[in-house]
């Protein structure tokens, strides 16, 4: 054997002893630890439902977007969110103060250009037999015949704003579904009576 060789098998020889010696000495006398404890149950057989957890929102089958054709503020909400609407089902109530005013305004307006051309005739005849009588020129006349026309002109007050003096007059103050538009809108606004 060669020189390497013997002292690779002197130094395995060592560790061996050395290892056989220390698994034989059992330490200072004490016993090993007991077993763990432990508890057994019956196995049960039966079926089992698979299920699974999600989260989500629910979202109408249907939806209408409510859009007002008047402001003001609502005194009343009468229906229930999520329920059914259908044609002709009051939904709101909305303050007619504010349009009784203004229909109050209009009212007003209307009588003041009413007594505007009343007066505006009544100087246009003076001035006519005044000038039958050449004491004013013919310049003059013709202003007073352009103020009468500019007050006829004035008292008469587009269709548009009629109708919508007329609708504020009457208080439209509650709203209902349209008939155009199908059961589930609500865009059109009804005269209260």
């Amino acid at each position: 054997m060669t020189r390497p060789g013997k002292i690779a098998l002197a130094c395995a020889a060592v560790g061996l002893s050395v290892s056989v010696s220390s698994c034989s000495k059992s330490g200072d006398g004490a016993a090993a630890p007991p077993p763990p404890q432990v508890t057994v149950a019956q196995v049960l057989e039966r079926r089992v439902k698979d299920w699974d957890e999600f989260t989500g929102r629910f979202q109408a089958v249907e939806s209408v977007e409510i859009r007002p054709r008047v402001s003001g503020y609502i005194d009343e909400v009468a229906f229930k969110e999520g329920g059914q609407v259908r044609r002709g089902d009051r939904l709101f109530v909305i303050d007619p103060r504010p349009y009784k005013a203004e229909a109050d305004h209009a009212a007003a307006d209307v009588k003041r250009y009413k007594t505007a051309l009343d007066l505006a005739q009544i100087e246009l005849t003076r001035w006519q037999r005044l000038r039958d009588s050449g004491a004013v020129s013919v310049e003059e006349l013709d202003e007073r015949k352009s103020t009468v026309a500019a007050a006829t002109i004035t008292n008469r007050p587009p269709r548009s704003i009629s109708i919508s003096a007329a609708h504020r007059s009457r208080g439209c103050s509650r709203t209902r579904p349209s008939k155009d538009t199908g059961p589930h809108s609500a865009t059109n606004c009804s005269i209260r009576s």
